[in-house]
């Protein structure tokens, strides 16, 4: 097992995109009804030209206590976001 603990996301002549989605898994034979196995996830991708590198993360809500510890954890300090 690789551990990335230490390989943070960022660094110089690189961009860092954040985005935080809502995963439906929908069914196509329940049309119009709202499906109730909803999942929160956090994507964080370093890009330069192309993507280098990515992060994606279930999480189990949108709130800034659950996210920017996150943020914090993957991306490198003094980062313009």
């Amino acid at each position: 097992v690789t551990d990335f603990h230490d390989n943070k996301l960022g660094g110089p002549n690189s961009i860092v995109q954040i985005d935080e989605k809502l995963l439906n898994y929908k069914c196509k034979s329940h049309r119009g009804r709202s499906p109730s196995n909803k999942s929160d996830s956090l994507c964080i991708v370093e890009v330069s030209n192309k993507i280098i590198r990515a992060f994606s993360n279930l999480i189990s809500d949108k709130k800034e206590i659950t996210i920017v510890p996150i943020i914090c954890n993957k991306v490198v300090s003094n980062l313009i976001i």
